[in-house]
């Protein structure tokens, strides 16, 4: 099957958050990641969303979207974890094969790391010292799309994040 051009989808520069091609050249991050930007990100609204043919790969809503990755607003490429003075960072957010979980101050307390998914299955679950920071991946290669949710637990109290695994 090719792609033939249609007079029903007419691209315009509101499909898109920024056509801003400088945040190509933005350094890295201060952890080494990727810098956060929204070149040619579809914008809310865009006929570009659910426009596209299923080939057999993940996507969210009716159909795949036009462009090079799905618009869902629910979703971050950070989602920080505030435990007390402390924020936990992971991304990639959606991802289809690992989580990096860090932290760019160390924890006064020992803190148990686990994933579960929806049905309450741990899949995972790591220990850290006190006076420990944070900097490792988990490999989710072997878990199916959907739902999963990193909760820690430190002395005191649980925290739960939801992680939202997209696979491709």
């Amino acid at each position: 099957m090719w792609w033939k051009p249609s007079d029903e989808i007419i691209v315009t520069d509101d499909d898109f958050v920024s056509l801003d091609d400088s945040q190509l050249s933005l350094p890295r991050q201060s952890d080494g990641s990727l810098p956060n930007i929204d070149f040619l990100t579809l914008a809310e609204g865009s006929n570009l969303i659910d426009a596209g043919i299923d080939v057999g790969i993940p996507f969210f809503g009716a159909a795949p979207d036009i462009g090079y990755a799905e618009y869902n607003p629910t979703l971050s490429i950070e989602n920080p974890i505030f435990i007390n003075d402390a924020v936990i960072q992971y991304y990639p957010n959606p991802t289809k094969d690992k989580v990096t979980i860090y932290s760019e101050t160390q924890f006064t307390q020992p803190l148990t790391l686990k994933l579960i998914n929806t049905s309450g299955q741990i899949l995972y679950s790591k220990e850290i010292k006190a006076n420990a920071m944070l900097n490792f991946d988990i490999n989710l290669q072997a878990y199916s799309n959907g739902l999963y949710f990193l909760v820690i637990n430190t002395n005191s109290k649980d925290y739960i994040s939801s992680l939202k695994l997209v696979k491709y």
